[in-house]
């Protein structure tokens, strides 16, 4: 069965990195976590 589900663009990707990156506060190793978040739990994109 083929996957249905919608691949986001470019710009839905760039974003998300511009938002999460302007707003979160810790450095890297906190927005790897925010990444995490918002990338697999939330949106489901990566498993």
């Amino acid at each position: 069965m083929a996957d249905s589900r919608i691949k986001p663009g470019f710009w839905v990707i760039f974003s998300i990195f511009l938002k999460l990156g302007l707003t979160s506060f810790g450095g890297p190793a906190a927005h790897i976590g925010y990444f995490r978040h918002e990338f697999v739990s939330k949106k489901h994109w990566l498993s």
